[in-house]
């Protein structure tokens, strides 16, 4: 995630709190999200996903996209880089009540 949490997201992301405001969304959710699971490495990257290549994909075993600004064919890249270096792939977003994750 390339995004600075605002005060918007307090609104609809679980895992940013008030003192998060301006920082990276991603680096700010990472402590969070690693309590939910100690024994799962949580690991944030910040750079723009469409910069990403599969080497950089390689170091994960597993990478979770949810954003509702991803189009399909960079989520379609992504997953194709990532199958390429055996490391699975989800995609998830939220639209209000709406949403997907595959």
């Amino acid at each position: 995630d390339t995004a600075l949490a605002t005060q918007d997201d307090l609104t609809s992301h679980l895992f940013v709190g008030l003192s998060s405001i301006g920082k990276n969304r991603a680096e700010a959710s990472r402590d969070r999200l690693q309590g939910l699971n100690e024994l799962v490495d949580v690991r944030v990257e910040t750079r723009a996903l469409d910069s990403l290549a599969a080497k950089d994909l390689a170091q994960y075993t597993v990478v979770c996209v949810c954003s509702d600004s991803c189009d399909l064919s960079l989520q379609k890249r992504t997953n194709d880089l990532c199958r390429s270096v055996g490391c699975a792939f989800f995609t998830c977003a939220l639209f209000g009540l709406f949403g997907f994750f595959f």
